[in-house]
């Protein structure tokens, strides 16, 4: 179980505006995965080691496609194309 402070901010979700109609940033479908997704990667962020904040980046991108499988409203494919969205997104910055 995951315990996020009482007060955490997220920007959403960082879905381009061109999908937006489809994928609103603040759906409440995916936004426990959201939240959830934003805190880890702001732990992560925070890590001096290098390969430590990889390995933390990973964890987070897994745990948000697992939070995404298990919400009502996310279809398989869905939670598959969020999950490679991050990971993409975390091999590169």
């Amino acid at each position: 179980m995951l315990e996020i402070p009482a007060g955490y901010r997220t920007n959403g979700a960082d879905i381009p505006r061109l999908f937006w109609r489809f994928y609103p940033p603040f759906s409440p479908r995916y936004m426990r995965a959201v939240v959830a997704h934003d805190y880890l990667c702001d732990l992560a962020a925070a890590e001096p080691d290098k390969a430590a904040r990889k390995e933390k980046y990973k964890f987070a991108d897994s745990f948000f496609y697992e939070v995404l499988k298990n919400s009502a409203g996310v279809g398989k494919m869905q939670a598959i194309a969020f999950y490679q969205a991050v990971r993409i997104y975390h091999k590169f910055f």
